[in-house]
């Protein structure tokens, strides 16, 4: 079992015959989940608990890999609904990036907290490749000009963008 929604991760992860169970913010971002592949998807404006309904499709297994993009705000709660010794990859900080957290769920959970990067340039080659043989394509939400990058960021800042934002570097 496998939680996050970040979409390229979600492909990823379905690339590796992952059950997925994909956490999002409104309805419209729940059908699209579901479009891409994911096998649960969880709104979690409208359950605030919803690490109990991760626990409720896992039938209480809990998820065995994570990723974390909210930070302080989700932290405890991917901790909450991950199988004992899982892993937890943190690559986001959406909500901040300093986390209080019950020492003893941790400890009881025998979680691993791992930051992710890119990877090295190995790594990142294996994965081209991988990618290259499969249908998965990154979904781009836009492209912009490198002149209009500052209006790109504050975009990317609004959260409402649906896949990535490119900059393209020769566009005029």
């Amino acid at each position: 079992n496998f939680i996050s929604f970040p979409i390229f991760i979600n492909e990823i992860a379905k690339l590796f015959n992952a059950k997925v169970v994909a956490t999002t913010s409104s309805e419209d971002r729940v059908n699209i989940a579901k479009e891409i592949g994911a096998d649960y998807v969880i709104n979690y404006k409208e359950n605030k608990n919803w690490w109990k309904n991760v626990l409720e499709v896992t039938n209480n297994k809990g998820a065995d890999i994570i990723v974390e993009v909210g930070g302080s705000n989700t932290l405890e709660q991917s901790i909450k609904c991950s199988r004992t010794g899982a892993v937890i990859g943190v690559i986001g900080v959406l909500s901040g990036g300093i986390a209080n957290l019950p020492i003893g769920r941790v400890i009881y959970k025998a979680s691993r907290l791992i930051g992710i990067t890119c990877g090295n340039k190995m790594e990142l080659m294996d994965m081209i490749k991988k990618f290259n043989l499969s249908k998965v394509r990154p979904i781009i939400d836009s492209i912009h000009k490198f002149d209009e990058l500052p209006n790109a960021l504050k975009y990317m800042k609004l959260g409402k963008h649906l896949g990535k934002i490119a900059i393209d570097f020769d566009k005029k």
